[in-house]
């Protein structure tokens, strides 16, 4: 039996390609901005020198949207996390951040597993259920552009004097395991007799991307934070493509007498991979989107 359960829609595809063009022209704006800032910064050096650890722990919860095949059955999820909350038995992983640096350098390591369910689509008589279990771990190392006093950036007012932004680029890699499967069922009979069938489709690849990015940390007013961070990646040597976006409001606060940051705002991530032919390919364009909150512990 051979069925398809939906093709992809063209505006994914459109959509994607615009957010990819976005992200590297807003990366390479951001380094060609800071290159001239370099000695503005020499004069804003972090008062401390010293070694820096930095603990996160947070909660994503993850809207999915584009296309999963599996055996050569692709299933177009549209699911927001509204749905996944309904569907799924458990939405909140294992998510984490450490980052330790010293002066300019630094290095992170990034942990997220995800347990989730959709209903995605129902096409004549097939109607599936997509379930996902995604392991992200993301590493690798930073260096800090630039770290400046709103008071001295360009048209900077003297009230600014004690907030600072900062400009780190970071690369590195994110390994990725998925296990993924479809479960379609098949409406044999219509009507008072309801008979069905079902089928399942399994597939568990995992690869690792290298990626590249910037991240703007600007105290927008005292002990208030506004955090934007980006990356691109892929480029062929485990996914095709990918792309990750960070948008966040901190608030600076001290914890057990420990400095510490609460945070809240949006989390995306876009992975376009694939693998095999015919009855054996497995394709993974999909978008992980939803809010994010977590709590920075700094020692």
């Amino acid at each position: 039996m051979v069925f398809r359960i939906v093709t992809r829609g063209k505006y994914l595809q459109e959509l994607n390609r615009a957010l990819t063009r976005a992200a590297g022209m807003l990366i390479l704006l951001l380094a060609i901005f800071c290159a001239p800032l370099e000695a503005m910064a020499a004069a804003d050096e972090s008062e401390d020198q010293g070694w820096q650890f930095i603990v996160t722990p947070y909660v994503w919860v993850v809207g999915l949207e584009g296309d999963l095949t599996i055996k050569g059955r692709t299933a177009d999820v549209d699911a927001s996390f509204l749905d996944i909350i309904r569907n799924s038995d458990s939405i909140f992983g294992f998510l984490g951040n450490f980052e330790v640096r010293k002066g300019r350098w630094g290095a992170f390591v990034d942990g997220t597993y995800l347990d989730l369910e959709s209903d995605t689509v129902r096409f004549g008589p097939v109607s599936s259920d997509a379930k996902v279990k995604v392991a992200l771990i993301s590493f690798g190392a930073s260096y800090r552009l630039a770290e400046w006093s709103l008071a001295d950036a360009p048209g900077g007012d003297p009230s600014y004097a004690g907030q600072k932004m900062v400009v780190d680029f970071y690369a590195g890699g994110r390994y990725t395991s998925l296990d993924g499967t479809l479960d379609a069922n098949i409406n044999l009979t219509p009507g008072p007799l309801n008979l069905s069938a079902g089928r399942k489709f399994k597939g568990s690849p995992d690869w690792v991307d290298p990626i590249f990015g910037l991240r703007t940390t600007t105290e927008v007013f005292p002990k208030i934070k506004l955090l934007l961070a980006g990356d691109i990646g892929g480029f062929g040597a485990g996914s095709d493509f990918t792309w990750h976006a960070d948008g966040l409001l901190g608030y600076d606060f001290s914890l057990f007498s420990k400095k510490s940051t609460v945070w809240a705002g949006y989390r995306a991530l876009y992975q376009d991979y694939e693998t095999g032919s015919g009855r054996n390919r497995f394709e993974w364009k999909m978008t992980m989107h939803g809010p994010v909150t977590g709590l920075s512990i700094h020692f």
